[in-house]
């Protein structure tokens, strides 16, 4: 869920970032390009789903993205401890 969260409050400066990168942002030739220009370019023509366009996506692939995170790192822990990476108590 954490994971989830993570991506999910941020991912309309991700899109704004990727949109500058691009060169995708939709701005006339000789506009200033910066976050907010871009940002509010995106919420007027595009409204707030312009924003959150491939978020549902990049949200669901965080959930096993995260587990395999913390499976890998607490098989590194108990690696690191000298215990079983899988199973058992170590004792």
């Amino acid at each position: 869920l954490g994971g989830m969260s993570y991506w999910f409050f941020p991912f309309p400066f991700d899109v704004v970032k990727s949109k500058i990168q691009t060169g995708t942002h939709g701005l006339p030739v000789g506009s200033k390009v910066n976050v907010i220009t871009v940002l509010l370019h995106v919420l007027r023509s595009e409204g707030i789903v312009g924003l959150y366009r491939g978020c549902g996506l990049t949200v669901a692939r965080a959930a096993p993205s995260n587990a395999c995170l913390f499976v890998a790192y607490e098989m590194t822990m108990r690696l690191l401890r000298g215990q079983p990476m899988l199973g058992g108590s170590g004792q």
